[in-house]
């Protein structure tokens, strides 16, 4: 990993997920890009010859604010003793999710992190929705952080697995991730009660289970409840994961119909940091 996008909105939840942006780009060398998108209000409404003089001064008044958000993120760098750490800055036109996706896919990013504030009351519905939108759209795995998870150091990682997506990449990003911070590791996976395990299934499943002898730092739990959500959010809880990494796969039109995605729940429900990667 060498490139890290961090969108922000100038927020709290923001400079709480710059926190986790830092420790990253620490661990694993990279350079952190923070953008912020704006529109200019209504633009689209006034007449023509006022349009540009509606975005330019809406620019102004933004990149206003920006620089005083820049000045926190160093001071937060310094504190930390992470000024060593590259970080570019970047004001950009356009609609937020569309513009941090796009920016993702076309430079190559490694890795986007970003805060989200729930799904309680609007303007923490407004940056949880755009949250879960860029995890939907976007390509490279994406680092979701809740205002209710306060920096800590990253002593403990679970990978919420329901063993179809157990491939080498997936397992490759996931360790990697373990080696990095010297973290301990858990495989949880929950099953609905009277659940059956196919031969697929059952083959990754044996992977694990050699895996988790191995070494000493990886642990492995089967949870049979039907509220997978709650479990997951009480496993973290219990167990002091300062990760929950899940795997988004592809769903059918009919699939994202009648079975919502647990990641796309999670990213507005979750109170532990949240990295998913794409199938």
């Amino acid at each position: 990993m060498k490139k890290i996008l961090f969108p922000t909105v100038f927020s709290e939840t923001s400079i709480n997920a710059f926190k986790y942006a830092l420790e990253v780009a620490n661990q694993f060398n990279a350079s952190i890009t923070t953008v912020h998108s704006f529109i200019a209000p209504m633009a689209m409404a006034t007449p023509g010859v006022l349009i540009q003089d509606v975005v330019e001064a809406t620019e102004k008044k933004e990149q206003e604010e920006y620089n005083f958000f820049i000045r926190k993120m160093h001071d937060i760098s310094q504190e930390a003793g992470r000024l060593h750490i590259e970080v570019n800055n970047r004001l950009e036109y356009g609609l937020a999710v569309d513009e941090v996706v796009d920016m993702a896919d076309e430079e190559d990013f490694d890795l986007i992190v970003m805060g989200t504030e729930g799904s309680e009351g609007f303007g923490r519905w407004l940056i949880g929705t755009h949250t879960s939108n860029v995890v939907k759209k976007a390509k490279c795995p994406v680092f979701v952080i809740p205002d209710e998870a306060k920096y800590r150091p990253i002593k403990k990682i679970a990978y919420a697995t329901d063993f179809k997506t157990l491939k080498d990449e997936v397992v490759d990003n996931l360790m990697e991730w373990v080696k990095r911070f010297g973290a301990e590791f858990h495989f949880i996976h929950i099953a609905h009660k009277g659940e059956y395990i196919d031969v697929d299934e059952y083959q990754n499943l044996e992977e694990i289970v050699d895996m988790s002898k191995k070494y000493d730092n990886i642990k492995f739990k089967i949870i049979y409840d039907n509220d997978v959500l709650d479990e997951l959010e009480d496993f973290a809880e219990d167990n002091n994961i300062d990760i929950l990494m899940m795997v988004k796969r592809k769903l059918s039109f009919f699939q994202r119909i009648f079975e919502p995605s647990l990641t796309q729940q999670m990213t507005f429900e979750t109170e532990v940091p949240l990295l998913i990667f794409h199938q």
